[in-house]
């Protein structure tokens, strides 16, 4: 009798995101992994813990006591964050981006793609039209279309990432909180 591997199912959700209590920061730690309750974490570098929110819509491959690095810049609108998780060996557990910026994301790139939705303001009397789109990201010959609510598994040679994002765009009249945006996570399987 012959057995076949197959692939693990893809997970239906797949984000992730940190939130740091600075206002506009950016840096970054190696140290030990502590993860608490309500999504609390630290590391810890010997010298003085930093502590974070991180937030995950699947297990992220990585456990309290492990060594990680994580680079941060958070700022803007918001108060949102970039960043990546990597593990001892340098190689990235998590890219959360929702500043908007592809500065720490080991060279994915990503632009706004086909629109999905448009969703008009009925609060202002000129045009004002909030677009979704996905998100095409793309590093090297490996592109992938990223959607919201919806994780995408994406060969990359002999890595597998779990990927969801989106882009927001405006036509017309913007409200005060009207910026395009674009948010995606990768998250890197073991």
């Amino acid at each position: 009798m012959s057995r076949v591997a197959h692939a693990a199912p893809t997970p239906k959700s797949c984000w992730a995101s940190i939130d740091v209590a600075e206002s506009f920061t950016r840096g970054q730690i190696t140290g030990k992994l502590t993860r608490g309750s309500n999504d609390s974490a630290r590391i810890d570098d010997g010298k003085k813990p930093f502590a974070f929110i991180l937030r995950s819509g699947t297990p992220l491959p990585v456990a309290d006591g492990d060594v990680v690095t994580l680079t941060y810049a958070c700022g803007g609108w918001g108060n949102r964050c970039d960043a990546r998780l990597d593990n001892s060996l340098g190689n990235p557990i998590v890219i959360m981006v929702a500043f908007g910026s592809d500065s720490l994301s080991l060279g994915w790139e990503s632009k706004a793609g086909k629109v999905l939705t448009r969703t008009r303001d009925p609060n202002q009397s000129k045009k004002s039209v909030r677009r979704t789109h996905e998100l095409t990201l793309k590093r090297d010959k490996v592109i992938v279309q990223a959607k919201a609510k919806r994780c995408t598994r994406v060969k990359e040679g002999t890595k597998s990432w779990l990927v969801t994002g989106e882009a927001v765009t405006w036509d017309g009249v913007r409200p005060p909180e009207g910026v395009d945006t674009k948010q995606y996570t990768l998250i890197r399987e073991p």
